[in-house]
């Protein structure tokens, strides 16, 4: 419910930038090729009007049935790139290259530093990451409705995920080191829909999409409980391999 009330927000804010008697503005024109375009375009205004760039942000909930969940949902940003494949067809063929931080904790101790031999107040500072790469299509409805022009989506994709810990001087303030745990690697879909949102300006579009993704992989998440002696931060977290479902909900600018 409150994915379905930040959306429908996102959409009364945007209405105040457009104008009232603003009806059908996206049309087919602004989408796709017309034949007798030709005698009005150059070549080069037609490759632009065949492509969308989108960036934005993201929005992940975990859906699973086990018990096994990342600290927190993740959260992220992307940049996709999608062509129409034909003049006549509101298809567009492409990808969307997005990170997503799924995880973080810290570690604080005391320790000796090497160089000047006085004790400081240390810290291990975990973020885990989860670099996606979607490959697919999206369909146009060939019509408008109110500033929306709505389409469907589905894509491939590929994740994978790693770990970087920051070894930082608390009382001077200062990264120490930085290295990366391992990685692992999953394969999965996305299926959803979204919309182009007509801000009443040449070639620059709002959009936002509510997305199912699905698929598995070995990750490392937030350990619940248990008894153990924590020496580093990973001692928070355990690799487990499980489904990944997330309902993700997306929102930016394309350029079009």
């Amino acid at each position: 419910m409150r994915y379905l009330s930040l959306i429908l927000f996102i959409l009364i804010t945007l209405n105040s930038f457009s104008q009232e008697n603003n009806n059908d503005i996206i049309t087919e024109d602004s989408l796709y090729y017309e034949e007798e375009q030709e005698d009005y375009y150059y070549e080069e205004e037609y490759e632009y009007i065949g492509l969308i760039a989108l960036i934005g942000i993201q929005f992940k909930h975990q859906v699973i049935t086990r018990p096994e969940r990342f600290n927190y949902n993740p959260f992220g940003f992307g940049f996709g790139f999608y062509k129409q494949i034909n003049k006549n067809l509101p298809f567009f063929l492409g990808g969307n290259l997005s990170l997503d931080i799924y995880g973080k904790k810290s570690y604080q101790y005391l320790d000796y530093s090497f160089e000047d031999g006085y004790e400081y107040q240390f810290s291990d500072d975990f973020s885990g990451f989860i670099f996606n790469v979607d490959i697919g299509g999206k369909y146009f409805s060939k019509r408008s409705f109110w500033i929306l022009n709505p389409y469907v989506q589905l894509d491939l994709e590929y994740r994978y995920a790693f770990g970087s810990i920051n070894i930082v001087n608390q009382d001077l303030d200062e990264t120490i080191d930085t290295e990366f745990t391992k990685g692992n690697s999953g394969f999965g879909y996305n299926l959803g829909f979204g919309s182009l949102i007509d801000i009443n300006s040449d070639g620059l579009f709002l959009y936002f999409s509510l997305n199912f993704t699905s698929g598995g992989g070995l990750f490392l998440y937030n350990k619940k409980s248990g008894d153990y002696e924590i020496f580093s931060v990973l001692d928070n977290f355990d690799y487990k391999y499980f489904p990944i479902g997330f309902i993700t909900i997306k929102t930016g600018i394309s350029f079009m």
